[in-house]
């Protein structure tokens, strides 16, 4: 019997969110960044349930095979652009053409018309995905590097540490703040994500395994050493190309 499979918009919490939840953790559990991003985080469920029930610009889709969950996929639009935050299927409904359904399904519903590209980063490693992406149109534009910074012993002097503090962001995740700039945010009281490299010398004392993705500049390399984690592709396509591609595949 042929499997009946169902493709709609997620913005009802059902049974399904803790299903959708675990899936995101599985995007990164083959890389040396599992256990260290936000959908590791105990205030992911919550973030997420507020994304799926109150964000205008993202798009939440799930596919069911014959009524049981199978995947979803995560859309956000801005300016001319969809980007494809993720897309993840459970391993056995995978490799049955369903996450180009799913693709196409979701595209479709944002009228293609309405934006000229789609975009979205892929791991360097997950080798698959990146073999689909480019059969579908999108071009590899940019690499960005993940990185574990450790510092090197100095007599640096540490200034304006009166200035540092800890408290939650707008959405929820405990970060570390220099004066009103958040500057990391902090994964399960472990990891500290820093989105900011200028202010790496105010936290030279702070007892967590602190990554980026940032540029780091040669000349930190005197009081610091990395450790490559994992690599990001960059990856852009004409939208009506893609769709099209879709469809003849």
């Amino acid at each position: 019997m042929k499997d009946k499979i169902e493709i709609f918009k997620y913005d009802n919490i059902d049974d399904n969110f803790i299903s959708i939840i675990e899936l995101h953790k599985s995007l990164i559990s083959f890389t040396k960044l599992n256990n260290r991003l936000i959908y590791f985080d105990e205030n992911f469920p919550v973030y997420f349930r507020k994304v799926i029930q109150e964000s205008k610009s993202d798009y939440i889709m799930i596919s069911l095979v014959n009524e049981n969950f199978a995947g979803f996929i995560h859309l956000k639009s801005y300016e001319d652009t969809v980007f494809l935050n993720n897309i993840c299927l459970i391993d056995s409904y995978k490799g049955k053409g369903i996450g180009k359904k799913l693709l196409y399904k979701s595209l479709s519903i944002l009228e293609p018309s309405n934006f000229r590209f789609l975009a979205l980063d892929v791991f360097k490693s997950n080798e698959l995905a990146l073999s689909w992406y480019n059969k579908i149109g999108l071009k590899e534009v940019k690499e960005t590097k993940w990185k574990q910074i450790l510092l090197k012993n100095s007599k640096q002097i540490i200034k304006d540490l009166n200035k540092i503090s800890y408290k939650f962001d707008t959405n929820g995740f405990y970060s570390l703040y220099f004066e009103n700039a958040k500057i990391g945010t902090i994964i399960k009281k472990e990891t500290l994500l820093l989105h900011d490299f200028s202010h790496i010398e105010k936290i030279k004392n702070i007892n967590l395994t602190v990554i980026t993705n940032q540029y780091i500049p040669l000349s930190s390399g005197v009081y610091y050493e990395t450790i490559d984690l994992e690599s990001s592709i960059r990856m852009k396509g004409l939208l009506k190309n893609i769709v099209a591609s879709l469809i003849n595949q």
